[in-house]
């Protein structure tokens, strides 16, 4: 009998380490670099990319990636509208996206999509020093 309990509390000891060798594994969430000198390739393959809250909900698309005349890179994010007849334009800062792979939606690590429609419109002819959109276009 003793033998048994042995076994048993060594079985119950080992479940927590089978279950977590079994589990997939978790794609990694790369932060998007907020650096002035932030990679040009990597800001233009921002682009296009839907963006999503933390929850999943759809923000918008982003338009394009700016760096700012007071200092800082921002992903300018389009949302809501139809045919680009009412579209809201907001700046949110490039180092609070995550993007799990290269391809699908970039994740807003805090924002969500009611607060997007919250923040102030974005004003490119008066805050943007660079568009990296247009720098592509260029090429």
């Amino acid at each position: 009998m003793r033998k048994v309990r042995i076994a048993a509390v060594a079985l119950v000891a080992l479940l927590p380490a089978v279950s977590a060798a079994t589990e997939a594994p978790r794609p990694a969430r790369h932060a998007v670099s907020a650096a002035p000198e932030a990679d040009e390739a990597a800001m233009a393959r921002l682009i296009g990319r839907a963006v999503v809250d933390p929850d999943g909900a759809t923000i918008g698309e982003i338009e394009d990636v700016v760096r700012l005349r007071r200092g800082g890179v921002n992903a300018v994010i389009a949302s809501g509208g139809l045919f680009g007849l009412g579209v809201r334009r907001v700046a949110v800062p490039v180092g609070e996206l995550e993007a799990p792979d290269a391809t699908g939606p970039v994740a807003a690590r805090r924002l969500t999509a009611a607060e997007a429609g919250a923040l102030s419109a974005f004003d490119a002819a008066a805050d943007a020093e660079f568009s990296y959109r247009s720098r592509v276009a260029q090429r």
